[in-house]
């Protein structure tokens, strides 16, 4: 890494750290395809702004710009009402 992200103190590795603030959007849709079996899917896009750090030479201004958009597919199976769980 470089020495703007981390340094010594003290013989330890320090590590600079901070909270990102952040917001999201995204969509989904579930299907049915029967037999208690199902699909769905989504989309989520996520922004953290961006950061700015000074760099070790004291001069530099580094930034960097935090998004993510990610996917997700799954499939789900619904178990019949009774079938699973204590009975009193």
């Amino acid at each position: 890494m470089p020495k703007s992200s981390r340094h010594r103190e003290g013989g330890r590795l320090q590590h600079p750290s901070y909270t990102r603030v952040g917001w999201t959007i995204g969509f989904g849709t579930e299907f049915d395809l029967g037999k208690n079996w199902s699909a769905k899917a989504e989309y989520d896009f996520l922004s953290f702004g961006r950061h700015t750090a000074l760099a070790s030479d004291g001069t530099t201004f580094l930034t960097d710009r935090s998004d993510i958009s990610q996917v997700k597919l799954g499939v789900n199976y619904r178990f019949a009402p009774g079938a699973v769980g204590p009975k009193f």
